[in-house]
C-alpha cells in the first residue's frame, strides 16, 4: 500500500503527497501552485526550507552544498518520507492555465544576429491558447527535440514569439538556425511556470535579465502597458545585461512609464554606458530595499547571486521571483 504524507505550507495551507511522489506534483495535484521553473533540480525557483525527513529524486543541481546542509530543498524533485513542513506559500489567488498540446506552424523567422533569433509561430485558429506573460512553453520539434522557451509575446497576440539563441552543439538551436523554415510544423506544450507577476498596485518593480532572459520580461511589460491607473505600479526599472552591444536586440525604449539600463558586462572602447553585473547596479540605484519586488531572468548564476546580495542589502527574499534558464544537458 503506498504511503503518503501531509505537508504544510507556511500560510497554514496543507496537502498530501504519496511516497515517491515529487512534493510539486502532491500541490498541483490537490489545486495549489507552488513557484517552479525547471522542473528537474537545476534551478532554484521552487527552493523551500524543509522540515522533516524527505529526498531527493534526481541530484539537486539547483542548491549549493551549503543550502543542502542547511535544510533546503528543491519541491520539483523531492519526495517526503514523514510529515513536512515548508516555509513557501501558494500562489493565492493566481490561476495557472492548464497546459495543453497544440500545433503549431512557423510563421516568421527574423535573423537579428549571427546568434540570436526571433521566432515567432502561427496557432490554430480554432484553438484558444490562454498563458500569463512570463510564462514558458515546451516547443517540439520535427524531429521530436524537446526545449523549453519563454514566451516573449502578449497575451492578446495572433502570434507567439520566441527569442532563440545559438547554443554551440544544441539540437533545438541548430534546428532553429540551420533547418526551419516558414510553414514548418511544430507542436508546443504549455504554458508551464510561475514567473507571473503578484498584484502590482502602487510598488516598485524591478526587473533583471541577461541575455534571452529578456523574453518573458518583454511579455510583462506588455501586460503592465494595460494596467489601469489604480493598478499600475510605482515604478518599473529594468536591468538587462549582455556580454556585447549586439546583444541588446529589442528596444526598450518604447514602453512607457519604464526606466531602463543597458550594462555590459566587460568595458568596451565602443561602449559608454554601464557596466558590470546587474544585481550590482540595482544595488547601487536603490537606497532602501524593502519595497522592491525583484523579477530576475536569465543564467542561474546571476539568479542566485542576486537574490543572495540583495539581501543581503535589505532586500526581503519572499519578494523575489526567478526564472532560471538551465542547459538542456
Amino acid at each position: 500500500m503506498t504511503k503518503s504524507f501531509n505537508v504544510k505550507l507556511v500560510n497554514g495551507k496543507t496537502f498530501k503527497v504519496k511516497d515517491g511522489q515529487t512534493i510539486l506534483e502532491g500541490a498541483s495535484l490537490h489545486g495549489l501552485h507552488l513557484s517552479y521553473s525547471c522542473r528537474t533540480g537545476r534551478c532554484s525557483s521552487c527552493k523551500s526550507k524543509i522540515v522533516g525527513d524527505s529526498k531527493p529524486l534526481v541530484d539537486e543541481l539547483g542548491l549549493s552544498p551549503d543550502e543542502i546542509l542547511n535544510g533546503n530543498g528543491l519541491l520539483c524533485v523531492r519526495t517526503p518520507e514523514s510529515d513536512l513542513e515548508l516555509n513557501v506559500a501558494d500562489l493565492g489567488d493566481i490561476c495557472l492555465p492548464e497546459p495543453q498540446l497544440i500545433p503549431a506552424k512557423i510563421s516568421s523567422k527574423e535573423i537579428l544576429s549571427e546568434d540570436i533569433i526571433i521566432l515567432r509561430l502561427r496557432l490554430p485558429p480554432t484553438k484558444i491558447f490562454k498563458f500569463i506573460a512570463g510564462q514558458y512553453v515546451d516547443i517540439l520539434s520535427p524531429t521530436g527535440i524537446r526545449r523549453s522557451y519563454s514566451l516573449a509575446s502578449t497575451t492578446d497576440e495572433h502570434e507567439i514569439e520566441f527569442h532563440v539563441r545559438k547554443v554551440n552543439n544544441g539540437l533545438m538551436s541548430d534546428y532553429v538556425f540551420n533547418k526551419a523554415k516558414v510553414g514548418d510544423l511544430l507542436r508546443i506544450h504549455g504554458p508551464h511556470g510561475t514567473f507571473v507577476l503578484r498584484n502590482t498596485s502602487k510598488k516598485r518593480l524591478a526587473f533583471l535579465a541577461t541575455g534571452t532572459g529578456i523574453a518573458p520580461v518583454k511579455s510583462i511589460l506588455g501586460s503592465l502597458q494595460k494596467l489601469d491607473l489604480m493598478n499600475r505600479p510605482k515604478t518599473i526599472t529594468v536591468y538587462w545585461g549582455a556580454r556585447e552591444i549586439k546583444d541588446f536586440y529589442i528596444d526598450l525604449s518604447t514602453y512607457k512609464n519604464l526606466t531602463y539600463h543597458l550594462i555590459l558586462s566587460k568595458e568596451t572602447r565602443s561602449w559608454n554606458g554601464r557596466i558590470g553585473y546587474v544585481q550590482d547596479n540595482m544595488i547601487n540605484d536603490f537606497q532602501n530595499l524593502t519595497d522592491v519586488v525583484v523579477y530576475a531572468c536569465g543564467s542561474s548564476n546571476m539568479i542566485s547571486d542576486a537574490k543572495y546580495n540583495l539581501a543581503l542589502n535589505g532586500h526581503p527574499p519572499e519578494q523575489f521571483f526567478s526564472d532560471a534558464f538551465v542547459a538542456s544537458s
